[in-house]
């Protein structure tokens, strides 16, 4: 009646971003957002630029995008709620840990960000955002005004308990959820985007215990090695890694202390 369209295309990589190169979108909604790159989240994004008008008295929508996803602790989304929405690491309520799950009291909370070089900057007051970085915005050549625009951002939490329907048609669902691994269970059962499995070749914290200061005469020798990292910033990787240096000490009990990180 009103003139829309709706379009089905997979974001496969350079040809998915081609198949939107030109289009004007209203409204995007992504299935299994986790399994996107960033740099596709963002082109789909940068096509929210419909040209609706007002027609019969309806209102057209207002450009926005959807994600739907399951938890997944190395993706992006999880950089977008960790310092919010979710609990963080190592919180117990009611003695149960919760790490990774969504904060109830904040979930469908409004936030803020923008993108300042490759970095999302974050905040709960969009004037905040506005004040602190509209200076570095250029002013729009046609009507002259600035062009920082905090985008509004929501993320809304929900497990299978939020699904009546699905429970009611198969009321075993919970039960299976609760018979997956660890692993699974904390990411589809309770929503947490911290749950990940341990590699056994990896160092526990538990393993090396906090020590105030050494005994200088039990102290044998000290060495400080580097790991020079060779890649610099680019568009691509922003954000390699670092060259560290650590210092320890053999003290004569045969106890190595790692005494300083750099």
């Amino acid at each position: 009646k009103h003139g829309a369209t709706i379009s089905f295309i997979g974001m496969d990589g350079g040809s998915g971003k081609k198949a939107i190169q030109g289009k004007q979108i209203t409204c995007a909604m992504v299935d299994e957002a986790t399994h996107l790159a960033l740099d596709e989240i963002e082109w789909i994004i940068s096509r929210l630029r419909t040209q609706a008008k007002e027609k019969d008295g309806v209102t057209p929508v207002k450009p926005s995008i959807w994600l739907t996803c399951n938890p997944e602790p190395d993706s992006y989304i999880h950089d977008w709620l960790r310092d919010y929405y979710l609990y963080p690491k190592g919180t117990v309520v009611d003695g149960v840990l919760v790490e990774g799950r969504p904060i109830p009291e904040r979930n469908g909370h409004y936030r803020y960000y923008l993108k300042i070089g490759n970095d999302f900057v974050w905040s709960n007051d969009r004037e905040e955002l506005y004040n602190t970085y509209h200076h570095m915005y250029p002013p729009d050549p046609v009507t002259g005004e600035n062009t920082c625009k905090p985008v509004k951002f929501q993320f809304i939490g929900a497990t299978c308990y939020d699904n009546p329907p699905l429970l009611k048609s198969d009321p075993t669902y919970i039960n299976k959820l609760m018979n997956l691994g660890r692993i699974d269970k904390e990411r589809l059962l309770y929503g947490s985007w911290e749950a990940r499995e341990e590699a056994g070749g990896y160092f526990k914290r538990h393993w090396t215990p906090i020590v105030h200061g050494v005994d200088e005469k039990e102290v044998k020798m000290r060495v400080r090695c580097w790991d020079l990292a060779g890649s610099v910033p680019t568009e691509a990787n922003p954000y390699p890694d670092w060259t560290v240096g650590v210092l320890m000490a053999k003290l004569s009990s045969g106890v190595y202390v790692v005494e300083h990180v750099e």
